[in-house]
């Protein structure tokens, strides 16, 4: 009966998420009337989302010729979690022959795209919609905590609602880009949407996914899966007639497949076979209807994914510390706000929220000085290297918190500033030191034992001496088994509210999972090695000539695609760019 309700309520939510969407974009008004010409279903598909039988219809109506809003249009393909690596070896096996002849003969591939950091879903998607770190869209992480408002954010559950609200004004997505031209952006199952034409939520699989992408191919197919859109559009009219000029779907399966089986098995290999015959429906679909010839098809991730043996609680082990720290509160699971609220209600009754995201990666918040000089701990306060390394406990003595954490063989990297552009690095191999900005550049040395990310064994370290562009750290360190990951933590450190007091990286083999879950899962994400970080990214359409690029980031993805489609990225902020250019 929980599960029953807390169904209701996500789709009552979610209901709302649609109509409201659909309102914004003006193919519902106020009064519930449907705005534009009349579209029909292309594909007869029942409310089920499954083939209706042969001769009968939803609407009982026939599909018209399909039309483009524009020139070209483009369809972005997200599978979460997928990796490059993966991918290149099952197209070498002949396990997926469609991705083979579309991008691998006929496209341009990207041999190491590497995501963000932290390389969990919500903040590596927003990063993909909006080509900006974190630092600059303002989503740092799958939860987050602001010390200086003493709120608490998760967006797994309901929270997600309050992504686009939560994204920095200053950043657009590439809906919001598309949209400023007067043309359609349709998003499916896709969160970091603000400024979507029309946002589907909700599909359990991939099958579903990729079936109303290709429906909302002319923004006429949503009724015959969702119940409010349906009885406005009872008559049929349901959308506008034409091809958006930009679809974005996000394929949730790879993610949930590595998480419960992880990324050697038989299920993982199977999966990637069926999301090839998924795009060779696509290419399929438009080719039928002769506008494969004037589409773009890019596909590319949020993050990748390894393996896990054992786990070790940040939560559980800053309590056994006498550290009091934020343990959600359970309703059936954790589901976002309804935590945040308990805990913005009382903040001042925890010294830390250790926010964890993929299960490899938490954002650790913790009380500063006050700035009285009292030495008081407050939310806001100043924290410096002095402070984790003897912080002050009720009834024991200060607790030297990075080299009690890095005794813990699941604790890998550890980041933290140690002034406005100044960032460290450390791990049981050695310590390292970043200084800069994205606009000066980076200066980079290693303090003392070997390099936290092995760059001075890998021959990386000789080739960053003296100031380095951010293009420049990414060409050198691409192919390292730290694909430039000083930059990601840097970058993620950088939000002037909403960054952690330290960053907490697993090693390989491990995850942060916290122990009230009360689960154990074979494969995680989050990390900053090259199966957490190098994702596909990878593009085909009318002029492309066939071609490999060695490096690129998923902050470039959004420009590039939307170079294809001849918008630029006038306005906002952002960090990506054209990687044709």
């Amino acid at each position: 009966m929980k599960d029953l309700l807390m169904r209701l309520f996500f789709g009552v939510l979610f209901s709302e998420a649609i109509l409201a969407s659909a309102q914004t974009a003006g193919l519902i008004c106020g009064d519930g009337e449907v705005m534009g010409t009349p579209s029909y279903l292309i594909e007869p598909v029942s409310p089920a989302g499954t083939p209706v039988p042969e001769g009968k219809t939803v609407f009982e109506r026939k599909a018209p010729p399909m039309t483009v809003e524009g020139p070209t249009f483009a369809i972005l393909l997200l599978f979460d979690g997928a990796r490059q690596d993966l991918i290149a070896k099952f197209v070498g096996e002949g396990q997926m022959p469609n991705v083979k002849k579309l991008f691998f003969e006929q496209g341009c591939v990207v041999e190491n795209c590497i995501t963000i950091w932290p390389s969990s879903s919500i903040p590596a998607h927003t990063a993909v919609t909006t080509g900006a770190y974190p630092d600059k869209n303002g989503i740092v992480g799958q939860r987050w905590f602001d010390p200086s408002r003493k709120y608490y954010r998760n967006y797994i559950g309901p929270g997600s609602l309050r992504l686009s609200s939560d994204l920095e004004k200053n950043v657009k997505t590439v809906f919001e880009r598309v949209r400023n031209e007067n043309l359609g952006a349709v998003s499916v199952l896709e969160l970091a949407n603000r400024g979507a034409s029309l946002f589907i939520p909700g599909m359990a699989n991939d099958d579903q996914v990729i079936g109303n992408l290709l429906r909302l191919a002319t923004l006429g197919q949503v009724g015959s899966r969702f119940p409010l859109v349906s009885k406005l559009a009872r008559d049929g009219r349901t959308g506008l007639g034409f091809v958006p000029r930009f679809m974005m779907a996000n394929c949730p399966e790879v993610d949930h497949i590595h998480h419960r089986h992880g990324t050697g098995s038989d299920e993982v290999r199977q999966l990637y076979k069926h999301l090839d015959a998924e795009v060779g429906k696509i290419a399929d679909y438009f080719e039928k209807r002769g506008l494969l010839d004037r589409c773009f098809i890019g596909i590319t991730a949020d993050h990748g994914m390894g393996e896990v043996r054992e786990s070790l609680s940040i939560h559980d082990f800053l309590t056994s510390e006498q550290i009091r720290v934020y343990i959600p509160k359970k309703v059936g699971y954790e589901i976002g706000n309804t935590d945040g609220i308990l805990a913005t209600m009382h903040p001042d009754n925890f010294e830390a929220f250790a926010c964890w995201g993929g299960n490899s990666d938490v954002l650790l918040y913790l009380k500063g000085l006050a700035a009285d000089g009292s030495g008081k701990l407050v939310w806001g306060g100043k924290i410096d290297r002095a402070l984790l390394e003897g912080y002050p406990r009720t009834g024991k003595k200060p607790l030297n918190i990075v080299s009690r954490l890095l005794s813990e063989r699941a604790v890998d990297i550890l980041a933290y500033r140690e002034g406005t552009d100044r960032f460290r690095f450390q791990s049981r191999r050695g310590a390292s030191l970043l200084e800069g900005s994205p606009a000066a550049g980076w200066t980079y040395e290693k303090i003392s034992g070997e390099d936290p990310f092995f760059y001075d064994s890998e021959g990386c370290l000789r080739f960053l001496r003296g100031v380095r562009t951010e293009a420049e750290w990414l060409e050198i360190t691409c192919e390292a088994r730290y694909p430039n990951s000083p930059i990601l933590l840097a970058r993620s450190l950088s939000h002037p509210t909403r960054s952690p007091a330290l960053a907490v990286v697993a090693t390989d083999g491990y995850d942060f999972i916290p122990s009230f879950l009360k689960t154990r899962i074979p494969g995680s994400h989050g990390g900053l090695t090259r199966h957490h970080t190098v994702v596909p990214f990878m593009f085909r359409g009318p002029g492309i000539t066939p071609n490999r690029i060695r490096a690129a980031r998923t902050v470039d993805v959004a420009p590039t695609m939307l170079g294809l489609l001849g918008i630029g990225m006038r306005g906002g902020q952002f960090d990506g760019r054209d990687i044709r250019r």
